[in-house]
């Protein structure tokens, strides 16, 4: 475990053009870590190379990489220093400034024979100035043989991670590189499934607040006012904190103040809506009991590919919830203002049809209606073998990419075409992608982690109705 911990290795001169330690220490302590440099480490008359030989050896350690940095005898040491430990990988996290490329192999080749040029002027030197100051200065050339020597397997290493832009770490607020140190150390954890699920939840969030100052600054703020510390972490604030208590005293009050200073007309379009609404969504998947999900019979049967299957929640919003959870994917809400329910976007009603023993007619029905729901631009009166084909494959390709969810979704006390055995089985054999679920059973086995689902549903039900709250509709 790190404590919070993140080291930075950084040449000077590129701070001083760019500036980007200082963005990521106000992003590092805004979620909590403790960004540990150099300027601020080493005190007057300390040991520089102590500080070099505790970086080394950090479990978290950023690594601003530029052409500056590999000319820098101090850099390479310290990179020398964090390769001599194992798991390089899971502790380094690059950040190629704008202009240098890592995986030039030309440019690999020069700084190799940088090395080789600075150890021969060192070495030249040493023989010109006899025994004086030998040691130390045979030990620096040393370590530039050992700069050249392993320079391009350096390089090589790094330019095989996803660093990504400048631009990128900059415009998300280090959103990708928290995200993974958070992660990492979450998954050292006592509960490591659990707790990765959560920074992985926390890390959704971040991206959405970095798309959203405003609502970065009034969670912030919110969070002061209930006495918790200025250098927080909105995002792990929220999702540690009980739903109804990140929603009712955090979230929703942040977002009406960011919404009431947007026109009203523009408000469901802004980006602070868009990054409410995606950090609700999340906060949602929180409330799911992990026991049940990695355990139930009902979880085996979806990695089965089994499309029917029942889940003991009493609501919409439960099935919506519990089915994204499943799937590892963001819900996808509905609602209008009077409309009681709150429920999943691709959500569909089985049809109330009379079809009497007419089994034939009633798939065909059904699969008319998730033809219209999943194509509602291409209206059809009847489905082709092409069609189907289509509509199969459509469906495959949502749940692969976990994009939209459309499932149909039936309560256990309903009594509907689906649920005769006969029709069933022949709209299975020809949509067999499309998911059925049953959901309220009698099961008195907890599901939501929450005293009461209805209540539950209701406060995601008001947030979702808070712009036309705010303009006095219905």
């Amino acid at each position: 475990m790190s404590n919070g911990q993140v080291f930075v290795s950084y040449n000077w001169r590129d701070e001083n053009e760019r500036g980007i330690v200082g963005q990521l220490k106000q992003a590092t302590t805004a979620a909590g870590l403790t960004l540990v440099r150099d300027s601020e480490e080493i005190g007057y008359g300390e040991s520089i190379a102590a500080f070099m030989n505790r970086l080394g050896d950090a479990p978290h350690i950023v690594l601003v990489l530029s052409d500056s940095y590999f000319k820098s005898k101090y850099c390479m040491y310290e990179l020398q220093k964090i390769k001599q430990l194992a798991d390089f990988r899971q502790r380094v996290n690059p950040v190629v400034l704008s202009g240098f490329r890592l995986d030039d192999a030309a440019a690999q080749v020069g700084y190799r024979d940088y090395w080789e040029k600075e150890k021969a002027r060192v070495d030249g030197e040493l023989m010109k100035g006899g025994a004086a100051g030998a040691v130390p200065i045979a030990t620096e050339i040393t370590r530039y043989a050992e700069f050249n020597l392993h320079i391009i397997d350096w390089m090589s290493e790094l330019a095989d991670m996803n660093a990504l832009t400048e631009a990128i770490h900059v415009g998300t607020n280090f959103a990708a590189l928290i995200e993974r140190i958070c992660l990492q150390d979450g998954a050292a954890g006592r509960d490591a499934a659990s707790d990765k699920f959560i920074a992985g939840v926390a890390g959704q969030v971040r991206h959405a607040l970095a798309n959203s100052t405003a609502l970065h600054d009034a969670l912030r703020k919110f969070a002061v006012s209930a006495g918790k510390s200025n250098a927080i972490d909105a995002a792990m604030h929220l999702c540690e904190a009980e739903f109804e208590v990140a929603v009712e005293q955090y979230l929703m009050p942040a977002t009406r103040e960011c919404l009431k200073i947007i026109a009203r007309t523009n408000r469901r379009d802004s980006e602070v809506w868009s990054a409410a609404k995606k950090i609700l969504a999340q906060l949602t998947l929180l409330v799911v009991q992990k026991e049940w999900i990695n355990e139930t019979a009902e979880h085996q049967q979806l990695a089965n590919a089994d499309f029917r299957f029942e889940m003991p929640v009493y609501t919409w919003l439960g099935v919506e919830v519990v089915s994204a959870r499943y799937r590892q994917m963001t819900p996808q809400f509905a609602t209008a203002p009077g409309k009681a329910d709150a429920e999943g976007e691709g959500a569909m009603a089985d049809t109330a049809l009379e079809s009497g023993w007419d089994d034939d007619y009633a798939v065909d029905a059904l699969l008319l209606d998730v033809w219209k729901r999943v194509f509602p631009a291409s209206p059809r009166s009847v489905l082709t073998s092409s069609d189907l084909a289509i509509l199969q494959a459509t469906l495959k390709s949502y749940e692969k990419k976990k994009t939209k969810h459309y499932y149909i979704a039936i309560a256990a006390e309903e009594r509907t075409a689906l649920t005769r055995p006969a029709v069933y089985q022949k709209f299975r054999a020809k949509l067999p992608a499309a998911t059925v679920i049953f959901f309220g059973s009698n099961s008195t086995r907890e599901v939501l982690r929450v005293a009461d689902e209805y209540d539950f549903l209701v406060v995601v039900r008001d947030f979702l109705n808070l712009p036309e709250q705010m303009d006095g509709s219905p």
